[in-house]
């Protein structure tokens, strides 16, 4: 898949997170996403991934420093978001919809639009947040479009598109059958006796 593809790994086998720590089989540099932990590390238009730790055993381990990039992008409680203006304690985000959020992620234009226009703003250091950073919104796309995967990707999204489309149509044309249908039997209801129209004129039986 083009979008796991995209980070870095070392295809190296290793034990949780923790483990790793204790027996210093941590991956390498290349293999990681670099983490974020001061506000001068980022700027307006850069993309970063955000991990939310609580409620696992990772809570008090560094992700970004003992995971690959294909590790932490494969996290359950991850969101990607885009830098829209910073101050000097603060981040302030809008969230990027990625391949998990369905027809709202389109990976040519990926980071072109938001998930969610809402402005969220964030403190980097806090005690189950981690961050890191994927590189600028316009590098990320080169990324993207640049990759080996990326024409077999296109193609594949452009025949689910045209199936949706399809059933799209579909659906609505059995929506439309049905409504005329319902209006066909309730124009019907009206020519019975007792029900108004030409029927209340019928001749009554003794």
């Amino acid at each position: 898949m083009l979008w796991r593809a995209l980070w870095p790994d070392d295809a190296q086998p290793r034990g949780n997170a923790k483990s790793r720590v204790m027996l210093s089989e941590v991956p390498g540099p290349e293999a990681r996403i670099p983490a974020v932990t001061e506000v001068s590390q980022v700027g307006v238009d850069d993309l970063l991934v955000i991990v939310d730790t609580a409620g696992t055993s990772s809570t008090s381990v560094d992700i970004f420093g003992v995971l690959t990039g294909r590790e932490v992008m494969e996290w359950a409680s991850l969101k990607v978001a885009k830098v829209v203006s910073t101050t000097a304690k603060t981040v302030s985000v809008v969230t990027i919809p990625t391949p998990s959020d369905g027809w709202a992620c389109n990976l040519e234009g990926f980071a072109e639009h938001a998930f969610d226009p809402s402005v969220v703003t964030l403190t980097l250091r806090t005690k189950t947040r981690r961050v890191g950073r994927l590189g600028t919104a316009s590098e990320i796309r080169q990324q993207i479009t640049g990759h080996a995967l990326f024409s077999e990707w296109r193609r594949a999204y452009e025949s689910a598109k045209t199936a949706r489309k399809e059933l799209q149509t579909a659906v609505a044309a059995a929506t439309a059958a049905k409504e005329q249908q319902q209006q066909a039997l309730k124009r019907g209801s009206h020519l019975q006796p007792g029900h108004g129209g030409r029927g209340d004129r019928w001749p009554r039986l003794p």
